[in-house]
């Protein structure tokens, strides 16, 4: 199993069965550290799923990514924190 991290908005569908969770999914701020949600899914799925998309942007530009455990995936989160999606919602003045 793996920690995957993501912060695009809504998470990302992997296959049938997995679907990586988004940080507008998760009601808990204390639950997205650096803005990203975390979910624990099966390494060989992660694997596939990064051969066939590591040349996207999200992926190029941290907005998912995993770690071996839930605690390494919270401790990069923090570090990425300052990752935009351009997504985010805008703030007026």
């Amino acid at each position: 199993m793996v920690a995957v991290a993501c912060k695009i908005p809504n998470g990302v569908r992997f296959n049938q069965d997995i679907c990586v969770t988004g940080p507008m999914q998760v009601e808990d701020p204390s639950q997205r550290p650096g803005g990203f949600a975390i979910t624990v899914i099966p390494d060989d799925v992660w694997e596939e799923w990064l051969e066939r998309n590591k040349d996207a942007t999200f992926v190029q530009k941290k907005m998912i990514f995993a770690r071996a455990t839930e605690e390494e995936a919270r401790t990069e989160a923090r570090r990425q924190g300052k990752v935009r999606t351009g997504l985010e919602q805008n703030r007026v003045a």
